[in-house]
């Protein structure tokens, strides 16, 4: 029982910590820039928004509650961490957090939730007998959760490095950080544009 809780947690882990997955890596840093290192369990709250919208999203089309068909993420993805990063740029100041949080939660929710509609797949194919379903999934959202957080704590870190080592300002990172997401999305976007 143990071999198959650790193995379904590390299928979670690098399933976020691996370049092949520079989707989550880039929606995740998106997310952790305009975060300094005192709001730290602000931003792994959001995290657990869109761990907890995955582990539902997955549940539904396993337990066939809902069935979506071939959906594509392909082009979601990127738009989700295009408009993100737009927005951690042309955002308004701090001080009007509560827009900012819910927006947070608008796109934690909607992209975990579709992340865990395209996974099921994937996922349901390493099952190894129907009685571990429950034990495996938790293990690869417990999983998914710690890279994720991984994740998040090292852009903070380095965002807090940068401040005080190298004296950018707050702005000043966000703004870079993001128009670099944007600049390695883009290519991304376009080419999986529907039309």
């Amino acid at each position: 029982m143990f071999d198959q809780v650790y193995s379904f947690f590390q299928l979670g882990l690098f399933h976020v910590l691996n370049l092949a997955s520079w989707d989550h890596l880039l929606f995740v840093i998106a997310l952790a820039v305009p975060f300094s290192i005192d709001h730290w369990r602000i931003l792994f709250g959001w995290l657990g928004v869109y761990v907890a919208a995955h582990l539902v999203g997955f549940c539904l089309v396993y337990f066939s509650v809902l069935g979506l068909g071939d959906l594509s993420l392909a082009f979601l993805n990127p738009l989700f961490v295009v408009f993100l990063s737009l927005h951690n740029i042309f955002r308004e100041r701090q001080s009007k957090r509560s827009k900012f949080f819910g927006l947070l939660f608008t796109v934690s929710l909607i992209l975990g939730g579709l992340h865990g509609f395209i996974s099921t797949t994937a996922l349901a194919s390493n099952f190894t007998a129907d009685n571990a379903v429950f034990v495996e999934t938790l293990s690869y959202h417990l999983g998914l959760f710690v890279g994720l957080i991984t994740t998040a704590l090292v852009t903070l870190l380095i965002g807090f490095f940068d401040h005080v080592l190298l004296r950018f300002s707050r702005r000043d990172w966000i703004i870079f950080v993001s128009a670099l997401i944007i600049g390695l999305v883009l290519p991304f976007l376009v080419k999986s544009a529907p039309w």
